[in-house]
């Protein structure tokens, strides 16, 4: 996938009840992709075909790129499921997504990598702390490990605590406008003042920047798509 100068805006779709309306509602508001949170959508029967139902009918209806996430509740999902069960369901959803989001941390990162060559999906691998950030060696570490598996994007999600946090966060990005790798960086925070720093990071070259589909967050200090739309898009 080729780095963008901006970040490619992506709307997290976690209502199954909602999930087409406000698939539609987010492309009106500019969004480049949609993230299809299976481990919230069906998270309690976590149905496969209801899960590659919803992902076509949405897929269909907006003509935007899916990503498909079951995120495991130890970063910050629903998915409390064996490993084995997770990537049963990715099996038979990724044909309908174009990327597929998982973990760093992940005991199934290699097979996801291989089910997407088979499946001619994109690859984010992502890490996720809802603690704090980690230093800025550690980070480059994160970075390094998950380049290693060649993916086509690495996000690192952390929590932002103070000023310092952030920019060691930002200190990933690469200074290069053609990186080998595209890193998306997401700062979480429960404070309405560091909060803000997920619209700044919006004008970043930083590759993706997620928003909800509500106004309710699904990630600390997350916005909504129609706040970014009347924010940064006037």
């Amino acid at each position: 996938m080729k780095h963008n100068t901006k970040p490619m805006i992506v709307t997290v779709i976690n209502n199954s009840n909602t999930a087409l309306r406000d698939s539609l509602s987010a492309k009106r508001h500019g969004s480049d992709f949609l993230e299809l949170r299976f481990d919230l959508l069906f998270h309690k029967s976590t149905a496969p075909a209801s899960c590659l139902a919803l992902a076509k009918k949405i897929s269909k209806s907006t003509h935007l790129p899916i990503i498909a996430t079951i995120r495991l509740k130890s970063e910050g999902g629903e998915f409390s499921g064996t490993e084995t069960a997770r990537l049963s369901l990715f099996n038979q959803i990724m044909p309908a997504a174009e990327f597929v989001d998982i973990e760093l941390e992940s005991g199934i990162l290699k097979d996801i990598i291989k089910l997407s060559r088979r499946y001619n999906n994109n690859v984010i691998i992502s890490y996720h702390n809802f603690r704090k950030t980690p230093a800025l060696t550690i980070l480059k570490k994160l970075v390094s490990r998950a380049s290693a598996f060649k993916p086509d994007m690495i996000k690192i999600a952390t929590m932002i605590n103070k000023p310092e946090d952030y920019l060691a966060l930002s200190s990933i990005l690469p200074a290069s406008k053609k990186p080998v790798y595209n890193i998306a960086i997401i700062p979480m925070s429960k404070s309405a003042v560091y909060a803000k720093l997920r619209l700044f990071t919006a004008l970043l070259p930083t590759s993706l920047a997620y928003f909800s589909a509500s106004n309710k967050a699904v990630a600390p200090g997350q916005f909504s798509i129609g706040q970014y739309a009347q924010i940064c898009r006037k």
